[in-house]
């Protein structure tokens, strides 16, 4: 609760958008249940994302459709996070840490392989993640009712990324270990793993 505060006085969010963000995160800052953690990304938050109902501009969407952003690899999940995690760590100056909750789910349904489309549209792994060429194709997969994309990751070159449209397509949610983001005094960033109370 204390991190999805901090993200929210910092961004100067609004009453209704620091709601939403609780509502999305849980009032403890963890999922009420483990299918809350596939459930999120497809829930609408108009407050937190206006106009757009459910994610602000994404690397496959324009926040118009819901996605949810997923790796194959657990190392390549966790470099993808790292990354997107640093915006909202905090001011440098001072020390502050984020929780990130790891799990594990099955898919199933139907895929796009763009993995080897990189030649074609180099966009697909450009740092930015905010790009017209990758929101068209998640729009057309979304539209087309393509269940996920296989993506190479960004931060991982060997690894996938799995953006999916689909939340019939997830189930089974299995919890991983909690990590901790830590931006320190001076810059350094560190990652922890939590250690599991006996």
């Amino acid at each position: 609760m204390r991190d999805v505060k901090a993200v929210a006085v910092r961004h100067d969010l609004s009453p209704e958008q620091i709601r939403e963000l609780l509502d999305f995160f849980g009032e403890s800052s963890k999922a009420t249940s483990v299918a809350d953690l596939l459930d999120a990304p497809f829930k609408p938050k108009p407050y937190l994302n206006p106009p757009n109902s459910f994610a602000t501009l994404t690397r496959f969407s324009d926040g118009s459709w819901p996605i949810f952003y997923s790796a194959l690899e657990q190392n390549t999940s966790g470099l993808e996070v790292f990354h997107h995690y640093r915006r909202y760590v905090g001011p440098e100056g001072r020390t502050h840490s984020l929780h990130y909750q790891a799990f594990a789910c099955s898919f199933e349904g139907s895929t796009i392989d763009l993995r080897s489309a990189v030649a074609k549209w180099p966009d697909l792994i450009a740092e930015e993640t905010n790009n017209a060429t990758c929101q068209d194709i998640g729009r057309e997969a979304h539209n087309a009712g393509v269940s996920a994309l296989l993506c190479r990751s960004v931060r991982s070159p060997t690894g996938t990324t799995v953006p999916v449209f689909a939340r019939a397509s997830l189930s089974e949610v299995e919890l991983g270990f909690v990590f901790r983001f830590t931006l320190a005094d001076g810059g350094d960033f560190f990652l922890e793993r939590v250690p599991t109370p006996s």
